[in-house]
């Protein structure tokens, strides 16, 4: 039931007060990271305890969270692609009104583990200091074990959208 006494906000205006996108304040809900209250209509909602819970919670800074393009190709005869790829996510982000915050672009295979920019984006998440990467396509991120990938960004805090598909969703690790 609603105090009345109390400030509530919806989903929205909660993400806008905290500095997160309301799809991540969503996501919170239901995976059980922050459990939404709920209107008798069935919608969402928080109060300013919540606010204070976020922003309060020092192990978990989840203010300054990066929006990543993240762009590959195989060799270095495929320059051109990796400057279409990168220009697609651009585009795409745009569109959306996303906020990028850095492109990070590799030249090798996907079956490489050692691409400069892939582990350093992969510290970061776990670092938490990623919120989405974007790609063109998941096997520009990895050629195999794509999900287990995914699973472990989103048990960081992380997503990853595709450019040619939507949030992609996993099993949970």
């Amino acid at each position: 039931m609603i105090d009345h006494d109390k400030k509530v906000y919806s989903s929205g205006e909660f993400a806008a007060k905290i500095g997160v996108d309301r799809r991540t304040v969503q996501r919170w809900d239901s995976n059980g990271t922050l459990p939404a209250k709920r209107k008798i209509s069935g919608h969402r909602y928080y109060t300013d305890e919540d606010v204070r819970k976020v922003l309060n919670k020092a192990e978990e800074p989840v203010l300054k969270r990066k929006n990543v393009i993240y762009a590959r190709v195989s060799s270095a005869g495929q320059k051109n692609d990796l400057k279409h790829q990168t220009e697609f996510l651009r585009e795409f982000c745009n569109a959306r009104g996303v906020v990028i915050s850095e492109v990070l672009e590799d030249i090798g295979s996907g079956l490489n583990d050692k691409r400069k920019n892939w582990n350093r984006l992969l510290y970061d998440v776990m670092d938490k200091k990623i919120g989405t990467i974007y790609i063109a396509h998941k096997d520009r991120f990895v050629r195999f074990g794509f999900d287990w990938f995914a699973s472990m960004c989103e048990h960081f805090g992380s997503e990853i959208f595709s450019g040619s598909i939507r949030k992609i969703s996993c099993k949970k690790l």
